[in-house]
């Protein structure tokens, strides 16, 4: 897609955009199916589509509006006019109507229709009732009916205000040839309260992300158009496991995707690249929304942005110096700005997290923790394509592992196999496997890599303290790879700590665990995020308020880390 059009979808060619018209497929259908039994026997349904910025709701909009004019029998009955958001001259409902009748205009008149009306109107008052009956006369006399497409309906709706939300509800409601369907980031007060005309008048439809398969499809369109048919469908796999991951951060937004793809396009290799990229682009957005806030504001979300996971208002107190009363009512502002989510605990110490996930990332990138966003994409990343692989991540991850040999593990081995069962025969093997132990314990790598795959391989033997008191000691070597800049080591690396921290988890370590996540500045918590708040749910008793702390961008990762340790 053209990037002078990636933020004006409503200014694409035709063709252009039902090629791209890849999500929202099915609401399409749905809508078009009861446009179709409603067409002769009733009124058409009035919508609200919501979705948040980037969703794919303009591009919905048009969509409709190009399939009632190719379809045969919908165009000989039904008008789509759009209104864009960017027409601010539609502020009251005698503008709409005089604009909406405009168009009907272009429609002639059957033979022998009588016409003088026009002509009388024309010297008559101007107000909005004349407007509107005009506009209902011209439907009547060529019997159509309209649809309005009003993107922003709220904004429309706050502009005429009550008496003109009354109004148009009585239009509405008595008028079987005049029906909207509009759009709006979420749901907004004149349709929600229940005092207001539209309280549960329209029929809503919340538009989702892509799923992975759409996600791929959009890829090959967007990236590789000229491709040919079959190539076309290789080139996702090809990069399946980053634009998996980049969809998962995103939560299928088809515009960041489309941001995204253009990076990919550009030449980047890794979706580290790709996220710093998208969030680059996302600067001067997000820059904008935080200047218009009240300084006290700014504090309170420098904290809480500063931080990939939930906090509580202690935190901020401690984090702003600022007083708790004001930091409750600070937050609830917030909330209602849609700046921030309150996550309810079982006390009435409650959480809170910035709600748009990748202002979060942004923000650590921006000013200070850029480690930690590029650690979740690059996790991400690695797990999602070690779940790609065969569609087994036990032998994914432990295939490189089993080629490698070291002397203290074929010691081990030799002195298990003289009790097979478990029982030593005499004190002296274990003694023997004990000294064994720490001698592993005391063992140093020059390439931490080395050092994660013996201690993964100890777990094997069913042995846990020695290969946890191992990685400890590499922790220092493991964070200069992840501190530095050949993307593959660390990847490399993250793959073998996935496997060795999946494992000791399979074997109901789960307190090990938590120990390593805990161990020094918690940079294993940083580079493996899901993995510690899939530890967190399996202790969900001791860690009650933890475990709510995650994004929900990151649920569906943690649930398929928890289905994994509960498979092997």
């Amino acid at each position: 897609m053209d990037n002078k059009v990636r933020n004006n979808t409503g200014l694409l060619g035709k063709k252009e955009l039902i090629d791209g018209f890849v999500a929202n497929q099915r609401v399409l259908d749905i809508i078009l199916l009861e446009l179709r039994g409603t067409t002769y026997n009733g009124p058409l349904q009035c919508y609200l589509v919501i979705g948040e910025h980037g969703i794919g709701k303009t591009m919905l909009l048009w969509r409709i509006k190009y399939a009632i004019e190719d379809d045969l029998e919908l165009s000989n009955l039904i008008v789509p006019v759009i209104f864009k958001e960017e027409q601010y001259f539609l502020g009251d409902l005698e503008t709409l109507w005089n604009y909406v009748a405009s168009q009907i205009e272009c429609f002639p008149l059957p033979e022998k229709k009588d016409t003088a009306y026009s002509v009388e109107i024309l010297f008559e008052k101007a107000n909005e009732e004349s407007a509107y009956y005009k506009l209902e006369k011209m439907l009547k006399e060529r019997s159509k009916k309209v649809i309005l497409f009003i993107e922003n309906l709220d904004a429309f709706f706050r502009k005429i205000g009550k008496n003109g939300q009354q109004r148009l509800r009585e239009v509405l409601s008595t008028s079987r040839d005049i029906r909207i369907i509009g759009s709006a980031t979420s749901l907004f007060n004149e349709v929600s309260n229940y005092h207001l005309p539209f309280y549960e008048y329209l029929k809503v439809i919340q538009l989702k992300g892509l799923n992975r398969k759409e996600a791929e499809h959009m890829y090959a369109k967007t990236i590789e158009p000229s491709l040919k048919s079959k190539k076309e469908e290789q080139i996702p796999k090809r990069y399946s496991a980053r634009i998996e991951a980049l969809r998962r951060l995103t939560k299928g937004n088809p515009r960041l995707m489309g941001y995204m793809y253009q990076s990919m396009q550009n030449g980047s290799n890794n979706g580290v690249d790709d996220i710093f990229l998208l969030l680059d682009l996302l600067t001067l957005r997000y820059k904008t929304e935080m200047e218009q806030m009240p300084y006290q504001q700014q504090r309170v979300i420098d904290y809480i942005a500063g931080r990939l996971d939930a906090v509580a208002v202690k935190d901020i107190v401690h984090g702003t110096g600022m007083e708790s009363k004001y930091i409750s009512s600070i937050l609830s502002t917030l909330r209602k700005n849609k700046a921030v989510d309150k996550i309810e605990t079982d006390s009435k110490n409650h959480l809170y997290r910035i709600h748009d996930f990748l202002f979060n990332m942004w923000y650590n990138l921006r000013y200070g923790n850029m480690a930690d966003a590029a650690a979740l994409i690059r996790f991400c990343e690695v797990w999602i394509g070690i779940k790609d692989q065969d569609g087994d991540t036990e032998e994914a991850i432990s295939s490189e592992s089993t080629i490698i040999q070291f002397p203290g593990l074929n010691n081990l081995r030799n002195l298990k196999s003289a009790n097979p069962n478990g029982f030593y025969k005499s004190g002296e093997v274990q003694v023997a496997i004990d000294k064994e132990l720490q001698n592993i314990s005391n063992q140093r790598f020059d390439d931490p890599y080395m050092a994660v795959v013996y201690a993964t391989l100890i777990i094997d033997q069913g042995y846990f303290e020695c290969p946890c008191h191992l990685l400890t000691a590499h922790e220092d070597k493991i964070a200069f790879v992840m501190d530095g800049t050949n993307e593959a080591d660390k990847q490399k690396l993250v793959r073998e700590l996935i496997s060795f921290f999946i494992k000791l988890l399979t074997k109901n370590q789960y307190n090990w665990a938590m120990q390593l996540f805990a161990k020094g500045k918690e940079t294993f918590r940083v580079w493996l995020r899901p993995i510690y708040f899939a530890c967190l749910r399996l202790l969900k008793e001791e860690y009650p308020t933890d475990v709510l702390k995650s994004a929900p961008a990151l649920d569906s990762t943690i649930q398929e880390i928890l289905e994994e340790i509960k498979r092997a």
